[in-house]
């Protein structure tokens, strides 16, 4: 019995040396200042993000950036239509999801009607967003937050 309890033991153990490896890909990528403005202005307030970690999976990219010196926000962008978005695509209700965490409240939200987000750039590694007076709702239409800026955001 021991032996096969030794046995199992070392199985888990081999197991789960695998199963917490991360692959070379899952890295956060560092966002290149040089490349894009990395700060947004919220709701009146300027957020400086410095990390991010994207994909595009099933014709959904998504962007989650947020600064490694301090947790002010967290900042999570979701392009549908991934394929077919491209330089000068206006991003509207039906391909856009921004949620915004702040420490103390989180929004889901799309943007209203008067929004404007803008792709100024896209590439197979990056792309641009412009944020204009970028209004974001929830589904119940009782809270909002309002975007200011550009930035760059790493492609996977």
């Amino acid at each position: 019995m021991k032996k096969y309890l030794s046995l199992l033991f070392v199985a888990l153990f081999a197991t789960m040396t695998l199963a917490l490896s991360s692959c070379s890909d899952d890295n956060n990528d560092t966002i290149d200042p040089e490349v894009g403005a990395p700060e947004l202005n919220i709701d009146g307030k300027t957020y400086k993000f410095n990390i991010a970690t994207c994909n595009v999976t099933n014709d959904v990219y998504s962007c989650t950036v947020w600064n490694s010196q301090n947790s002010d926000g967290i900042l999570i962008v979701s392009i549908y239509q991934w394929a077919s978005t491209d330089k000068s695509t206006t991003l509207t209700y039906d391909n856009l999801e921004v949620t915004w965490n702040n420490k103390s409240h989180l929004i889901m939200g799309h943007p209203t009607a008067a929004s404007t987000t803008k792709v100024l750039a896209k590439s197979a590694t990056s792309i641009t967003l412009q944020f204009k007076n970028a209004e974001f709702e929830n589904t119940a239409g009782d809270e909002k937050f309002t975007v200011n800026g550009i930035i760059t955001l790493p492609v996977e």
